[in-house]
């Protein structure tokens, strides 16, 4: 403790009978005691605290606090009756929410989505990815493609349909975005053949912007 500053780990043992994993940190005011807890590298979006990984889910460490540090940003382990693991909720913090299938509504309808932020700083899952580029309407993300609000509308149909997956290439958001705005993929990706002999080529939109289309690299 002189040494170092603080001791190696310790088990406490609390008035309850509960143990608890920490050590002994020498500070200005004499010793304290600092509890052992799990924090995710990724930091709060809200205030940047660190996030610390409970038996309810994420949390900030300033959760719950009064005064100026105060932060309301948590997140329930369990969402839309699916687990959150601890790789996706590092993916969120770092900015790059990948999509994410299995979660469920009420009614145990499925649907799919990636990990946002909502007004209450709070975690939420949202299914809206970009605006379709040959309406303008919203794009959606669900278990099997990515269709576009107004597929189904009677008044003002679109028939702007996307799969997830083409020859072995899985679609993440960022790459369709990346379509969308541009065109077609900046990168070549491999694809199989149907013999399984693998190919390079490029993701594009069709004339229509309708459909993706795979344009092998020449």
């Amino acid at each position: 403790l002189c040494t170092d500053g603080r001791t190696q780990r310790l088990l406490f043992t609390q008035h309850g009978g509960q143990h608890d994993s920490g050590c002994l940190v020498l500070t200005a005011g004499g010793v304290t005691i600092e509890l052992e807890r799990h924090y995710l590298q990724g930091r709060c979006p809200v205030c940047g605290g660190r996030i610390i990984h409970t038996s309810k889910g994420y949390f900030c460490e300033h959760y719950g606090e009064e005064g100026e540090k105060e932060c309301h940003f948590h997140a329930l382990g369990i969402l839309a009756h699916r687990a959150i693991t601890e790789q996706e909720m590092e993916d969120f913090l770092a900015g790059h929410p990948e999509i994410l299938d299995g979660f469920r509504k009420d009614n145990n309808e499925p649907f799919s989505g990636f990990l946002v932020l909502n007004k209450d700083q709070m975690l939420a899952v949202s299914s809206r990815i970009c605006r379709c580029p040959n309406c303008g309407g919203m794009l959606y993300v669900r278990p099997t493609g990515f269709r576009c609000e107004h597929y189904y509308d009677a008044d003002h149909p679109c028939c702007t349909f996307f799969y997830r997956n083409y020859k072995g290439v899985q679609i993440k958001r960022h790459m369709l975005e990346e379509i969308v705005k541009n065109g077609r993929t900046k990168d070549a990706y491999t694809f199989f053949r149907d013999d399984g002999r693998l190919y390079p080529g490029y993701l594009e939109l069709n004339k229509p912007q309708t459909r993706i289309q795979i344009i092998e690299q020449v």
